[in-house]
């Protein structure tokens, strides 16, 4: 009984986490990356200066293999700098889109753009 009880709750708690979120590939997914420069280029959906913050951090500290990354609110598209020994556009794409941001390769699940904040919000 103790362990059908525990079993329960490690179910209840995985279930309640965000385990991971679903992204839905676009057209663009598997595709080569297009470069900018010495840049890569990422085009990524935001409104906000907390968008470009997030965007940011989640494309340089969420991915290993990532250098440098700023994103142009303006243009919607970030500048990236990657390993491409250690990752890849898509894999940086998918993880923003996991953040809730839309990405010309990779949409984000509805319930995970609903979470992000108000001002960030795009849709």
């Amino acid at each position: 009984m103790k362990r059908v009880v525990i079993i329960f709750l490690i179910t209840i708690i995985l279930s309640s986490c965000k385990v991971s979120n679903i992204v839905t590939p676009t057209s663009e997914a598997g595709t080569l990356p297009r470069k900018e420069g010495k840049h890569y280029v990422l085009g990524v959906r935001g409104e906000c200066e907390m968008c470009q913050e997030e965007i940011e951090k989640v494309a340089r500290f969420n991915v290993k293999g990532v250098s440098f990354a700023y994103w142009i609110q303006n243009d919607q598209k970030l500048l990236v700098d990657f390993d491409p020994t250690k990752t890849n556009i898509d894999s940086i794409s998918t993880a923003l889109a996991r953040w809730g941001y839309d990405t010309e390769r990779h949409i984000a699940d509805t319930k995970t753009y609903n979470a992000l904040p108000h001002c960030c919000r795009y849709r």
